[in-house]
């Protein structure tokens, strides 16, 4: 997969019709989009000096593969984005990653695991590094625009500006697992339903990066025992589904919006519709790929996850 940064901030007048780019990107599952903001609210010190080294102080920017090892300079041409990273989608790696981010509801606390796998024996200089995204948070964009969902923004580096050394050997060896786990405490004021972390193997040349390759996954939440009071309760069948799928409600049976996530954390489904009901089909869930999916449903400003 290719990870694709881009640099950006509410305040960036020409910034809308990059995103957007960069959003449409995202949907591809082969594509890992993360975004830096500067100088607003959602900018963070870890952030920040992540991006310090590309010397790119302007809006919008944007990197690929940490920019091969100096090769491929931060730029500005949003048009060329989609071409050139669909370019890298064709090479091969030589490792896999695996993610698993568990939230702690109560106590607020993320632990992030991180497994890279090699197929191939390789020498180099690899770290390890993994973001925590924040999605769908609503607030401003200049020009003007009022409730812009804002998507891929990088909440914390938790592995620092060059990544986490010492994990993968000099020679990493092929069928040999390499594993860290990166722990933090999520402010108040992040959303946890809204949260997916994403992981990355890259080699270092000097001070240069450049990534492996990425991975990621949606952030699971536990504690569910302490807030069974107060989730809406929902459960899904049949499970497993070999087509479509429905929720069966109990309480008041009220659904305000049912999400469908990947096992790589990706919104694949979206209704927004409300229903009061027994039951409630969720659409689409017979056009997805086989694999392992979450349902998450809506009910005012409650939240539950199967």
């Amino acid at each position: 997969a290719v990870l694709v940064e881009q640099y950006t901030g509410t305040w960036c007048i020409n910034c809308p019709t990059p995103n957007a780019t960069t959003n449409t990107l995202n949907d591809d599952p082969l594509i890992y989009v993360a975004k830096h903001h500067n100088m607003d609210e959602y900018t963070s010190a870890s952030s920040t000096a992540y991006w310090a080294q590309y010397s790119a102080e302007f809006s919008p920017a944007c990197v690929i593969e940490q920019g091969e090892f100096g090769t491929y300079t931060a730029n500005a041409a949003y048009d060329q984005w989609t071409g050139q990273t669909d370019l890298r989608k064709l090479g091969v790696s030589p490792v896999g990653i695996t993610t698993e981010a568990m939230f702690n509801t109560t106590s607020r606390q993320l632990t992030v695991d991180v497994t890279a796998l090699f197929t191939e024996t390789q020498a180099g200089e690899f770290s390890l590094n993994a973001y925590v995204l924040e999605d769908d948070v609503v607030g401003t964009q200049v020009p003007g625009l009022t409730n812009y969902a804002h998507h891929q923004i990088v909440r914390e580096v938790l592995g620092g500006a060059m990544g986490t050394a010492g994990v993968v050997p000099a020679t990493a060896l092929a069928g040999v697992a390499y594993a860290h786990q990166y722990a933090m405490t999520v402010p108040a004021e992040w959303n946890g339903d809204n949260l997916r972390v994403i992981a990355m193997v890259s080699e270092r040349r000097s001070t240069k990066l450049a990534s492996v390759n990425v991975g990621g996954s949606q952030v699971i939440p536990v504690g569910i025992a302490e807030r069974s009071g107060i989730d809406p309760a929902f459960t899904v069948f049949p499970n497993p589904s070999t087509g479509r799928a429905w929720l069966s409600t109990e309480g008041n049976g009220t659904v305000d919006r049912i999400r469908v996530f990947s096992a790589e954390g990706r919104t694949v489904l979206d209704q927004r519709s409300s229903f009061a009901g027994s039951s409630v089909e969720v659409i689409g869930f017979a056009d997805l790929a086989p694999g392992v999916y979450s349902v998450r449903v809506d009910r005012g400003s409650r939240s539950a996850q199967r």
